[in-house]
């Protein structure tokens, strides 16, 4: 089965704005300290919060997604910050954050720090975790207990570093075809401003994930913590959307008895997974990927299911749902930010997940239990 290429429109980023444009407005306040979360109008008057109506029902995150922010200014003292990668609970910095609307730009501090255990070592820039002051979201009529939100940045210095973050990122929006039940994810054009020198600046891609409590609470659940979990024990639904979008991607960078990449939600009494950072997976190609041969993989393209199906019956129920969405598994190709070559290569792979299901012994070989 071939992958049609989607129609549907790429939400991320208005098409009339250039991906070379760097707007320069307000990059000089961006490096002062913002005592109280401030909106600035197109008029470059400074409104206080206290007298915006307040929507006591949205995230910081909600907020950002509605209102299509679309470009970001984040001002630290960048040198300071990287030179925490390699140590423990390092303390967060204080930044300033400018959030850009169409008519309207949002400041407010922010503290950041380093995340990531694999890629806080190996990137030339890590992924942060954004910290926004409890009070100030309340000041804003959001929700205080989403204060949080991970940052994934371009990691290497290099231009195609954002072809690869455009990849992940639209893994992200992949599996939210799927699911319901996935994080949501925001891309973002976003200025870095060195405070120490403000005429120092970079402008590359970034996006933002939704925060974890807050997929929690919108799946109607709380978080777990659990470790040792069996397939028996999790939501099977859950469960082999996971199994098959992982295999579909090329991703073997997970476990369910480790919880390494997944996330369990609670809901009464059924555990669900939502997997998440697909950056080793072989639809993304990290230039820091590589196989697993003590797995089994000669090369990071070759798929590996690390889960198995208990029936022919429920596999077939499974990929009847991945056959339904083989359209819509296409909506990277209306990405104007993400080049043709990486288009076709990501094409050409979910290609290959579909061409051989029509084989009962591939199939009986790959997915079902022995």
């Amino acid at each position: 089965m071939k992958l049609y290429i989607s129609l549907f429109s790429c939400w991320i980023l208005l098409a009339n704005v250039s991906a070379q444009k760097v707007s320069e407005d307000g990059l000089t306040d961006a490096t002062q300290e913002v005592p109280k979360a401030q909106r600035v109008t197109t008029n470059g008057v400074n409104t206080s919060l206290d007298t915006i109506t307040k929507i006591t029902s949205q995230s910081l995150f909600e907020k950002i997604k509605r209102e299509g922010t679309k470009e970001v200014i984040l001002a630290a003292d960048f040198e300071k910050l990287f030179d925490t990668r390699f140590e423990k609970d390092a303390a967060k910095q204080q930044a300033t954050i400018t959030l850009k609307n169409d008519s309207t730009d949002w400041q407010l501090p922010v503290k950041i720090g380093l995340r990531g255990r694999f890629r806080r070592k190996k990137c030339d820039f890590p992924p942060i975790k954004l910290d926004f002051p409890k009070g100030q979201l309340q000041e804003m009529g959001l929700h205080a207990e989403f204060d949080e939100l991970k940052l994934v940045t371009h990691c290497l210095d290099g231009t195609e570093s954002d072809q690869t973050l455009l990849k992940e990122y639209w893994s992200y929006r992949l599996y939210n075809q799927l699911t319901p039940n996935s994080f949501q994810v925001h891309l973002i054009k976003i200025t870095y401003l060195d405070i120490n020198n403000p005429s120092k600046t970079e402008q590359r891609l970034a996006f933002l994930i939704e925060n974890n409590k807050e997929l929690a609470n919108r799946m109607g659940g709380t978080l777990a913590n659990k470790f040792g979990m069996t397939p028996a024990q999790l939501d099977s639904t859950s469960y082999y959307q996971t199994v098959l979008f992982n295999f579909m991607i090329g991703n073997i960078d997970w476990n369910i008895r480790a919880q390494r990449n997944i996330k369990y939600i609670q809901k009464d009494s059924i555990l669900l997974v939502v997997p998440y950072d697909f950056d080793q997976s072989a639809i993304v190609k990290a230039p820091y990927a590589k196989p697993h041969p003590d797995a089994g993989q000669e090369k990071l393209e070759d798929r590996l299911c690390l889960g198995q199906f208990p029936d022919a019956a429920t596999l077939s129920i499974f990929l009847q749902q991945f056959s339904n969405l083989e359209k819509a598994f296409g909506c990277f190709n209306s990405c104007p930010y993400l080049t043709n070559k990486h288009k076709l290569r990501m094409t050409a792979y979910v290609n290959s997940f579909y061409e051989p299901l029509d084989s009962k012994k591939y199939l009986r070989k790959t997915f079902l239990r022995k």
